[in-house]
């Protein structure tokens, strides 16, 4: 009955299974027993509704500011574009577990290398990478990454920058390199988009500019959210589509191509969004002074980059693995 009125009163109803009518209709005969009449109960129903269309809309879209960026990833992922949404699975050390448990997951981790190969303190240990498709109506429109592996350093050692190396590489000196740039803004740089406030001090918005191999240089301004432990550091990040027509920081995409006499020059800037993932760092008892490193990346490709080829999949693990190599270089112990 009260689901109906519910409809009525809204034009829909947002309890649809037998559980959720069920737990409506305890409600109301809490109701009852209070003394309260039918048409209190209606109007309270409304003010039940108008809280859940708030929930509701709080939580759709890229809007990293209002919900936390690891919740979306866990209960929606990344919108690669409109309407596809990528799943972000959780860092694979991410629950609590036994000690037995956690080595059973890192040898999967290692694959088909023993975890002791996988693991061992050298600049050309393995690195795992795992890439899929993001598909919209049987086209790929992005790639999901997946990387781990080993360095044998602190978790103290390592700034957020340092971890952003990890997958983008070094910071280049010029733009027709490969590297990457990133600038953490200032308050006045993000509230020029209209930004009042940060509202979690976890959140900083950070502009960030990197080059696909030597063809595509994609830029824009991310929201890095920080979650740290004693044995973990978990950095969530997303390109915020508030600075998708923000001056002089904005989202987009450019294309390098050559002129007739072979010296590169770029196109005109594209919008673009669907670019964001996690950076997780978890302390590892064995072996003892080790980290595990592990990225989930996933990157919007349109296809005017590479004309639908398979040319970024299949350079991608080259990249991440000469990445993961100048990392250990940096902070590995000797």
């Amino acid at each position: 009955m009260y689901a109906g009125t519910y409809k009525r009163l809204v034009g829909f109803a947002p309890f649809h299974s037998p559980t959720e009518i069920g737990e409506l209709d305890k409600i109301v005969k809490t109701f009852k027993s209070c003394g309260i009449g039918p048409t209190k109960i209606s109007s309270i129903l409304f003010a039940f509704f108008l809280l859940h269309l708030l929930v509701t809309q709080s939580v759709s879209g890229q809007s990293p500011s209002i919900l936390s960026i690891a919740d979306q990833f866990k209960t929606q992922g990344l919108e690669a574009t409109k309407g596809t949404w990528a799943k972000i699975p959780e860092p694979l050390l991410a629950q609590p577990a036994s000690a037995e448990q956690k080595q059973k997951i890192l040898e999967t981790v290692a694959g088909k290398d023993s975890w002791e190969a996988f693991s061992r303190n050298s600049l050309i240990a393995p690195v795992a990478v795992r890439i899929e498709p993001v598909e919209k109506d049987g086209m790929r429109v992005a790639h999901s990454i997946h990387s781990a592996f080993v360095v044998h350093a602190t978790i103290e050692a390592l700034r957020d920058r340092d971890l952003m190396e990890s997958i983008f590489g070094k910071p280049s000196e010029n733009s027709e390199s490969q590297g990457m740039t990133l600038e953490e803004l200032k308050p006045e740089e993000w509230q020029a988009a209209g930004i009042s406030k940060v509202e979690s001090k976890s959140h900083h918005f950070v502009y960030l500019k990197f080059m696909l191999l030597n063809r595509v240089e994609v830029e824009g301004v991310v929201m890095i959210e920080r979650n740290q432990s004693d044995d973990s550091i978990y950095l969530c990040w997303l390109m915020d589509e508030r600075f998708q027509n923000a001056k002089p920081h904005r989202n987009a995409y450019t294309k390098w191509d050559e002129d007739e006499f072979g010296k590169k020059k770029p196109g005109e800037p594209q919008s673009y969004s669907g670019c964001g993932g996690y950076l997780s760092v978890t302390r590892l008892e064995n072996p003892s002074g080790s980290v595990l490193i592990e990225s989930h990346l996933v990157i919007h490709e349109p296809e005017s980059w590479f004309r639908g080829s398979n040319q970024l999949r299949s350079k991608l693990p080259i990249t991440i693995q000469e990445n993961a190599r100048s990392f250990r270089r940096k902070f590995g112990k000797k």
